[in-house]
């Protein structure tokens, strides 16, 4: 069978890649989104043009640019997803989304507006009911 020859081939390993376009000079956020409202974003900040948080970028809560909280609330309504982090690039007149996250880490440096917890609480007992 075609597609277990493809799962064994040892090119990749257990290795997975995603390829997007370079933007430069981009300002990366991850914008929450709880309800179809946004609730809070970081902006990530690196060295270079990498800002993996865990590759040493720092994350700064911030109130994202009304046209990127906007682009973040769309997508969780097309997606139906309740809970979303969206990750979104802004490189000059581009506004790009390169990721969306259904488990978004929640830290302390994000800024979430005021009863945040108190409502995904309330929507995760109701998933679960």
């Amino acid at each position: 069978d075609y597609l277990d020859l493809i799962h064994e081939f040892p090119a990749t390993e257990d290795k997975s890649f995603l390829v997007q376009e370079f933007l430069p000079d981009a300002r990366d956020y991850r914008v929450m989104v709880l309800d179809g409202e946004c609730v809070g974003a970081v902006e990530r900040r690196g060295a270079g043009w990498k800002h993996n948080v865990h590759r040493g970028a720092t994350a700064v809560g911030v109130s994202p640019p009304t046209a990127v909280a906007g682009l973040a609330e769309r997508v969780a309504s097309v997606l139906d997803i309740p809970y979303l982090g969206v990750d979104v690039l802004v490189s000059g007149e581009r506004t790009v989304v390169t990721e969306t996250n259904a488990r978004p880490t929640i830290d302390d440096t994000s800024k979430y507006r005021k009863g945040f917890y108190d409502d995904l609480a309330a929507l995760i007992r109701a998933t679960a009911a």
